[in-house]
């Protein structure tokens, strides 16, 4: 990495760090609500505290299917809020209405009544107003139970990932837990919900039922398809379905020429391929030590000096003191009672799964994807989640993620030769940092659960693409040994030192990532979701797909790598259609599956483009620069710490680099990927803006209301393509230097070279 782009880092690191510690002298002090959606909304959404508790003394006292009322004195802007309350903390009952102090129902039914000035302990504040901020420092009941049963679904996701993963230690497994509990969440979701429609109740025996059903079936998946020895010239890739079917060379005797079979002094000289081969020879003997371990992958867990763990401080501070804040605050997002979190208490009333009540005209809005309900009844074991769920829940998950951002900006800014952990560090600590996870606001919704499976999506792809040229002249990405090209095979020396010098690079980053079906199922996830997952999805598939194309090439053509030009375009096509056919199936079986889940999707009169949304939007053309203003102003607040305009000038550096190395040579497949998957985010930035336009909302009080969330879940994706940016500008020069060395022909002890 260049000195310019340390100093970048340096200087992130630093922001990160006193912008954390400013955060918690305010929590401390009792000022927990400065973000930007807690100071727009808290108070509106979070009304009245007392009400909650209230309902739920009542909930044992209903019978099941019962009709209430209750009865409030209240306006017409609190009987709304009233009636979203009831619905969430009473699932189990019909809301027959609000009524008045002193009225009867209009029909047979328990009436419940209501105090909107208690507050959630049970008494009444002075003067009888709401007092003080409400909710903060409140404890949920019962959060040691509903805590460890999260805590143990988790584990069950992340067993379910590693059965696929196959780490090769407790520490491997460790750094590969994020990545596992992510795919393995997506699945178990995806598995659970055909039985549980299928009316089989939820609980911890569908749950481990399934997950055993699930886990096992992966494990015995990845032992058929292991690790082989079959000959590939890739980007670092060393799934089975990643693996080449090409010609193999004759391997049947010792890898080199024995005095037996010499007969013309060529003892000690690497075999020959075999005449059917059209690459390179491939050293097959398995490396010394631990770097040849069968399973053992990417997330290596390496020892580091102090003073270089230091750069994952601020990271870790924010972490700390994002879960200092959800002890602080409470579960207050409009849209986790009203939608999200409703649907996961309410769509299984006595215990199985019913959608008969989503459908046009609910306000629970039928058209959203019922992925994030069912993952978090997947991880309470089946039981209904309370408040203490969903914020177990967001903890695991933003843990999750930052860790992520972390080892894929490691990855693309370090090329996988030790540059990248400044890189890694700064995404990090800026993703720990941001309003994604600041602003409790997105506590209870799915926007970081999309951000989650976005990122682990790239994460999975990215050790493909941090060193590709070196990972072209290495078996399984270094682990294994370098390749010998033929024409420079002339020696016992030459052969030795190749298969070193490849296995060193190897051990310094080209190794192998994890299965393209990994990063697969992620993207096939986000159609799970939210609405935009569909989009998102599709962005970054192609996104990953240029990414790997562009890898693939740059292999291919690096030192060392000298296939006759017949095999490099047989081998290129042959690649890219076998690793895009990996990434792309599961990604569209699992999102079709997601929905074809959705109750009312594609139905008129619900979502965003009911009525005439084309005319709408022609209409409001005018209204697009203002509307454009808005937004570029909320990309630009303090709160996002410059990550916006970081991603801005990183594109610009992306395309120019773009430009210089082009795809094929050393530094071209860094720049195509960050490029890519700025593209990707500037193109679902622009479908968040022209849904504005042809909402049935008013655009400026749509956009008011949503967009700094929704742009939050793209924050991580735009610290990554900065990543892409800080690799490709400056750390591309001891890639090139280290495959030179391990293809370079060294001359024997007679001197020939």
């Amino acid at each position: 990495m260049s000195r310019p782009a340390r100093a970048l880092c340096l200087v992130l690191l630093a922001l990160a760090l006193t912008t954390t510690a400013a955060r918690a002298v305010r929590l401390a002090g009792g000022d927990a609500l400065s973000a930007h959606g807690e100071r727009l909304w808290f108070r509106w959404a979070y009304r009245h505290p007392g009400v909650a508790a209230q309902l739920a003394r009542a909930r044992p006292l209903l019978a099941e299917g019962e009709t209430l009322y209750l009865q409030v004195a209240a306006n017409p802007d609190q009987v709304r809020w009233l009636r979203v309350m009831a619905r969430y903390h009473l699932p189990e009952q019909e809301l027959g209405g609000i009524l008045e102090p002193g009225a009867a129902p209009p029909a047979p039914g328990t009436v419940v009544p209501v105090d909107l000035g208690v507050r959630a302990g049970g008494s009444r504040p002075p003067g009888g107003g709401a007092g003080g901020p409400p909710g903060i420092g409140e404890a949920g009941a019962g959060w040691p139970r509903e805590a460890a049963a999260v805590l143990l679904g988790a584990a069950i996701a992340v067993g379910i990932g590693l059965a696929a993963l196959r780490p090769g230690s407790l520490r491997d497994a460790l750094a590969a837990a994020p990545l596992a509990g992510a795919a393995g969440l997506a699945l178990l979701t995806a598995a659970l919900y055909p039985p549980w429609r299928l009316g089989v109740p939820a609980g911890p025996a569908s749950v481990l039922g399934v997950a055993a059903a699930l886990g096992g079936g992966l494990a015995w998946l990845a032992r058929r398809t292991g690790r082989g020895d079959a000959m590939e010239i890739s980007a670092g890739g060393d799934g089975a379905e990643d693996r080449l079917p090409l010609p193999r060379p004759d391997t049947r005797g010792p890898a080199t020429v024995t005095s037996a079979e010499a007969g013309d002094g060529a003892e000690g000289r690497p075999r020959l391929p075999h005449r059917d081969s059209p690459g390179p020879v491939t050293d097959t003997a398995p490396a010394a030590g631990p770097e040849a371990a069968p399973g053992a992958r990417c997330w290596r867990v390496r020892r580091v000096r102090p003073a270089a763990a230091a750069v994952w401080l601020p990271a870790a501070a924010a972490l700390a003191a994002f879960i200092w804040k959800l002890t602080r605050v409470p579960l207050w997002s409009w849209d986790h009672y009203a939608i999200w979190g409703l649907k996961a208490r309410r769509l299984f009333p006595g215990g199985a799964l019913d959608v008969g009540w989503l459908v046009p005209g609910e306000h629970a809005r039928p058209d959203y994807p019922l992925g994030l309900p069912l993952a978090w009844r997947a991880l309470a074991l089946g039981a209904e989640p309370g408040p203490a769920a969903f914020e177990t829940v967001h903890a695991l998950m933003a843990i999750a993620l930052v860790v992520l951002v972390a080892q894929a900006a490691r990855r693309l800014a370090g090329g996988g030769l030790g540059g990248g952990r400044l890189a890694g560090g700064a995404a990090a600590a800026l993703a720990a940092a941001s309003p994604l996870l600041w602003d409790t606001e997105s506590l209870g919704l799915a926007d970081l659960p999309l951000a989650l499976f976005a990122v682990a999506a790239v994460a999975a792809v990215a050790p493909r693409l941090a060193a590709p040229a070196a990972a072209g002249t290495l078996r399984g990405g270094g682990a294994r040994g370098a390749a010998v090209d033929p024409a420079t095979a002339g020696s016992g020396a030459a052969a030795r030192s190749a298969t070193a010098d490849g296995r060193a690079a190897g051990a310094r980053g080209g190794c192998a990532g994890p299965p393209l079906w990994i990063a697969g199922a992620c993207l096939g996830f986000l159609p799970w979701l939210k609405s935009e997952g569909s989009p998102l999805a599709l962005l970054l598939l192609a996104t990953l797909a240029v990414s790997l194309s562009a890898a693939a090439a740059e292999a291919i053509g690096a030192p060392g790598a000298r296939a006759t030009a017949t095999a490099r375009g047989s081998v290129r096509r042959l690649r890219r259609r076998r690793a895009l056919l990996a990434l792309a199936a599961p990604a569209v079986v699992l999102g079709a599956a997601g929905l074809a889940a959705t109750p009312a999707l594609g139905a008129r009169e619900v979502g965003f483009f009911r009525g005439d949304w084309a005319g709408r939007g022609l209409a409001r053309l005018g209204d697009a620069p203002r509307l454009l203003e808005a937004l570029a102003a909320d990309l630009l607040e303090a709160g996002w710490l410059g990550i916006w305009p970081l991603w801005a000038v990183s594109a610009v550096v992306l395309a120019v680099l773009l430009v210089r190395r082009r795809a094929g040579r050393p530094g071209g497949a860094a720049a195509a990927a960050g490029l890519a998957l700025s593209a990707a985010v500037a193109l679902q930035l622009g479908l968040y803006a022209a849904t504005y336009l042809v909402s049935y909302l008013p655009p400026d009080q749509h956009a008011k209301t949503s967009f700094f969330r929704v742009a939050a879940a793209l924050a991580p994706l735009a610290l990554l393509a900065a990543a892409c940016a800080l690799g490709g500008a400056g750390g591309t020069g001891r890639l090139t230097r280290a495959t030179t060395a391990a293809a370079a022909p060294l001359p024997d002890a007679g001197g020939r070279g």
